[in-house]
């Protein structure tokens, strides 16, 4: 995904790559999403690859992991006036995670509303009732409807906590520019960077179940077993699931 941005990338030095990373990085990281989903759907078009991911047979968990987030970010894109620059935009964050605390995932019709902000943030729920609908389908803990709801948890809960500490930071960090001789603070994150990270946790999630199995773990050591009995080199499957399991986002495998 970021292999066409890192090659347009200035390089700016001192306190002004600090300011450009943190106020042009979730703008990028926008494009960048704008830019894989439409080469991943102009491919699933094409027939150049199956969708979706998590059904595909011998498919590997970053193979799968890598494009089954692009299917649940997909989710973005033509809700109404949805706009996905709105969750990069510094100067209306507040505005943003206010609307997106006080929505509610499933609204009384009809959808969408024809506004921006609530239609963008009704996009970002799409992007959850995907990911529950997969992650249900191969019963994964993270994600699974029915799991979820027997440990008292929503697929939602990572995502609201960080943008309700955000909004606070971001409520912060507008009073200190009003305040006169006052430190400035460091500029927060965005909703982009915390649902990009959330969104491609659980999508890592969903692929090592739709691999190993909802207990993923007693599903790698009974390969690695299997393998050992069969005479095969369980070191190196070993090593590369391990490399997987610590692995914070498939673009990492790229660069090897």
């Amino acid at each position: 995904m970021w292999n066409w941005l890192r090659k347009k990338s200035a390089t700016p030095s001192g306190a002004l790559e600090t300011f450009a990373k943190k106020w042009l990085g979730p703008q990028s990281l926008t494009v960048a999403i704008a830019e894989a989903v439409k080469d991943y759907v102009d491919d699933v078009q094409a027939g150049v690859v199956v969708y979706p991911a998590h059904r595909r047979e011998s498919a590997g968990v970053v193979e799968i992991w890598r494009d089954l987030r692009l299917e649940a970010l997909h989710k973005l894109f033509n809700f109404g006036k949805s706009d996905l620059s709105l969750l990069a935009e510094q100067r209306r964050q507040y505005e943003v995670l206010s609307y997106l605390l006080a929505d509610q995932p499933c609204p009384q019709l009809p959808q969408p509303r024809g506004e921006i902000v609530p239609d963008t943030v009704q996009a970002l729920w799409q992007v959850y009732v995907y990911l529950a609908e997969v992650g249900s389908e191969v019963a994964d803990r993270e994600t699974d409807r029915l799991t979820l709801k027997h440990t008292g948890r929503s697929i939602l809960d990572q995502l609201t906590t960080q943008a309700g500490a955000l909004r606070q930071s971001w409520k912060a960090f507008e009073q200190a520019l009003q305040t006169t001789n006052t430190a400035l603070p460091e500029m927060p994150r965005t909703t982009i960077e915390i649902l990009y990270e959330d969104v491609t946790a659980k999508a890592k999630s969903i692929a090592l179940s739709a691999t190993f199995g909802p207990i993923y773990e007693e599903g790698i050591k009974h390969l690695v077993t299997r393998l050992k009995e069969q005479g095969g080199n369980a070191q190196d499957i070993e090593a590369e699931i391990d490399c997987v399991l610590k692995a914070k986002d498939p673009d990492e495998f790229d660069k090897k």
